[in-house]
């Protein structure tokens, strides 16, 4: 090997080591080798909130741009409002019957399924956040003005709260109401969590020793809890009693509990999103491209929805096991209809399986129950084409597809890392190309 060559090799090795590492900084990547990315929705915006409906078919995000978003369970938009203000929390019922967003302007905008407006509401200050009851009975919302709101899903008023009085930094900055609008907790931003029930009573109030981020109370209403900027996350039992803390070297975000607070999940400014069993520490984590803003569980925790500050909300599969906890519901059948069954395979295995916009489950998968008839099959994977088939089925029918599933041509890199990790490797390579011809002068000077 030449002088020239040696010195060229010896100063390219740091450019490649800095090409490799901010290949790896930009790029999401998941921790638990098992955990399904279904699909990744991404929008010019940041996305402050997301929130899966209680049903599981439904995903709806608000961004900065004044975007409001109704996604289907496989990724697809449904409908987008342009609200007058940016959008700062989102709400949804079962089957996405009430959609509901808070705005920066102050309105509390309510939409059903078909994106027919409803209601909206004006606060005396900005709007931070709201939460929806199961069936969309029951809407809370929490201001600047330090007020917590309660309405009906039809928007009459059942009462207003400004929990701790007016004070600096009383804003109510998170909200969270359990299924059935038995309970409602309130996050007040310095520093306080309060626990409300429907008839406007307050139940208690933890004192918190950080700014607050995010509140959230599991599904059945058993659990509550607390993020914060410090880092620190609380569960409580909702008797008021800690159950859970746990400690973030950066700020936490966001939270949601699962049914029965079996497992909880934050996100956080170091760019990931984190699902926890309780009494059990950390199962796995999935790493965003952006600082993560929300994170929403599905009732049984086995989906998760995740919003980051660069515009992208993920849709993720989790492999959840738990002796206590029911097997998530499948695809049913009425009783008195035909039906038929349903065994999907695929290569590679691991695909999300979306029937008639309906996720069910992931490959390979057998006995899926379905209505005699058509019925859309889609196939979908994290760096594989989306794999479309029609079927049909009759009357206890038994139908297997297997499906050979086709690698993405392109990496599925977004265009600015691509750029990045491109001017990087020529910036490297120029540097490199320099230097060197530099100390080849030298050498023969």
């Amino acid at each position: 090997m030449t002088t020239e060559e040696q010195i060229v090799r010896y100063i390219s090795k740091p450019a490649l080591t800095l090409t490799i590492l901010i290949f790896l900084i930009i790029m999401p990547v998941s921790a638990g080798e098992t955990t399904t990315l279904l699909w990744t929705f991404e929008e010019q915006t940041n996305f402050p909130d997301t929130e899966i409906s209680p049903d599981g078919n439904y995903i709806i995000a608000g961004g900065v741009n004044s975007g409001l978003y109704l996604l289907n369970s496989n990724g697809r938009i449904i409908w987008e409002k342009k609200l007058p203000s940016a959008v700062n929390g989102v709400g949804i019922a079962e089957n996405a019957e009430i959609c509901a967003a808070a705005a920066r302007g102050g309105e509390l905008y309510v939409y059903n399924r078909e994106g027919k407006y409803l209601w909206s509401k004006q606060a005396g200050g900005e709007m931070y956040d709201v939460s929806v009851s199961k069936t969309g009975e029951y809407i809370t919302a929490g201001s600047d003005d330090g007020y917590l709101y309660l309405f009906t899903g039809t928007g009459d008023p059942v009462w207003s709260k400004q929990p701790g009085g007016n004070t600096y930094g009383g804003d109510i900055c998170s909200v969270s109401i359990s299924e059935n609008g038995e309970y409602i907790t309130a996050g007040k931003r310095l520093f306080g969590l309060y626990l409300y029930s429907l008839s406007g009573d307050m139940v208690w109030y933890q004192q918190i020793s950080e700014q607050v981020n995010d509140v959230a109370i599991s599904p059945d209403g058993k659990y509550t809890g607390v993020c914060g900027s410090g880092g620190t996350t609380i569960i409580y039992q909702i008797s008021g009693d800690e159950a859970e803390r746990k400690r973030n070297i950066q700020p936490v975000n966001s939270l949601s509990i699962s049914r029965e607070g079996r497992f909880f999940a934050t996100g956080g400014e170091d760019y990931y999103a984190r699902l926890f069993r309780r009494d059990d520490g950390e199962i796995l984590s999935y790493r965003a491209s952006g600082n993560v803003r929300a994170v929403s569980l599905s009732p049984e925790g086995t989906r998760m929805a995740v919003a980051s500050n660069d515009g992208r909300i993920y849709f993720l599969a989790l492999p959840i096991t738990d002796p206590a906890m029911p097997e998530p519901p499948q695809p049913c059948v009425p009783a008195e209809e035909p039906a038929a069954t349903l065994s999907i395979y695929s290569s590679p295995s691991g695909a999300g399986i979306i029937i008639d916009s309906t996720f069910s489950g992931t490959t390979p998968a057998d006995g899926i129950k379905v209505k005699t008839g058509s019925h859309n099959i889609t196939l979908i994977m994290d760096g594989y084409t989306e794999f479309c088939s029609e079927v049909s089925v009759g009357d206890g029918g038994k139908l297997k597809l297997n499906a050979e599933l086709t690698k993405n041509e392109i990496p599925s890199v977004d265009l600015l890392s691509a750029a990045i990790l491109i001017i990087t490797a020529l910036l490297a390579g120029f540097i490199g190309y320099i230097l060197g011809r530099r100390e080849k002068k030298k050498f023969w000077m």
